[in-house]
């Protein structure tokens, strides 16, 4: 089984974050499929990102600090964009 569908299996069964893992390396792949919950080009309210995130994992702000920390989104007065997908991070390193 690939790493990837191993720790989506492992934290996101059914499609639903059922616990944060402590590596980075293991977040970077759930930030990643929840980041695919939102489209190129359209603007979002604080408020419609918490509850798309919340659709899937109850820790809302955790997740929506990381996009804009990590490179998945960028905010600009209280306005969020998904960024193209080449601006994401990867991760290599220890396991």
């Amino acid at each position: 089984m690939e790493k990837k569908e191993k720790v989506l299996q492992t934290f996101m069964p059914g499609g639903q974050v059922k616990a944060w893992p402590a590596k980075l390396s293991k977040q970077l792949v759930i930030l990643d499929e929840l980041a695919r919950d939102f489209e190129l080009g359209i603007s979002y309210e604080e408020k419609e990102v918490n509850d798309i995130i919340a659709n899937r994992y109850e820790d809302y702000c955790l997740v929506r600090r990381m996009f804009v920390d990590l490179g998945f989104m960028r905010r600009e007065n209280g306005v969020y964009q998904l960024l193209p997908e080449q601006n994401w991070p990867t991760y290599v390193g220890e396991e």
